[in-house]
C-alpha cells in the first residue's frame, strides 16, 4: 500500500509540473518576396518582437528566409517584419491560454510571411494595421488565425495597393 501511495503522489507531482511547463510558444516560419505562389525566400528580414508595444527582442531571417523564436504566453505580442525594399508587415498574437489540461501540448506555430514590394509613394501608415491576428482556439486546442480579420485586412491591403498602381 505504501508503494502504491508513493507512485500515486509521484504521478500527481509530475502532472502538476507538466501543467506548469508551458511558458513559451515556439514560432517558426519563412519570409518570401510575395510575388507568386512559389515565391523566392527573402533573407535578412528584421523581425521585431513587441510585448504590449515594448520592443523585447530582434531577430533576422536566415539566408534561406527562415526564422524561429519563442514568445511568452499570456501576453499581447506584435511581430513586425521589416526589410528596406518591402512594406513592413505586422502580426498581432494574443498568447493567452485558457485553463490548461495536463495533457495539453502546444505545437510550434508555423507560417509564411509574404512581404510586398515597397511602393515609392505608399507610406507604412496607410497599411499600418496587423495583417492578421492569431489567438488560441479552445475548440481545437491550438493557435489559429482570426479568419474574418485576416480576410478583411488582405482585401484592404489589395485595395490600397491597387490605388497606388
Amino acid at each position: 500500500m505504501k508503494n502504491y501511495l508513493t507512485v500515486l503522489v509521484l504521478l500527481f507531482s509530475i502532472s502538476i509540473v507538466n501543467a506548469q511547463t508551458i511558458k513559451e510558444i515556439k514560432i517558426k516560419g519563412i519570409t518570401t518576396d510575395g510575388k507568386s505562389f512559389y515565391s523566392k525566400r527573402l533573407s535578412d528580414v528584421t523581425i521585431n518582437i513587441y510585448d504590449n508595444n515594448k520592443l523585447i527582442e530582434k531577430f533576422v531571417s536566415t539566408k534561406k528566409g527562415k526564422f524561429e523564436f519563442e514568445i511568452g504566453i499570456n501576453s499581447y505580442i506584435t511581430i513586425e517584419f521589416v526589410h528596406e525594399d518591402f512594406i513592413t508587415k505586422r502580426i498581432a498574437f494574443n498568447t493567452s491560454l485558457p485553463e490548461l489540461e495536463n495533457e495539453l501540448v502546444i505545437d510550434p506555430f508555423k507560417f509564411e510571411i509574404m512581404m510586398l514590394d515597397s511602393k515609392g509613394d505608399l507610406s507604412d501608415f496607410e497599411i499600418d494595421f496587423p495583417v492578421t491576428k492569431i489567438e488560441f482556439s479552445k475548440e481545437i486546442a491550438k493557435y489559429i488565425y482570426n479568419q474574418e480579420y485576416t480576410e478583411y485586412r488582405m482585401e484592404e491591403q489589395k485595395r490600397i495597393l491597387a490605388l497606388k498602381d
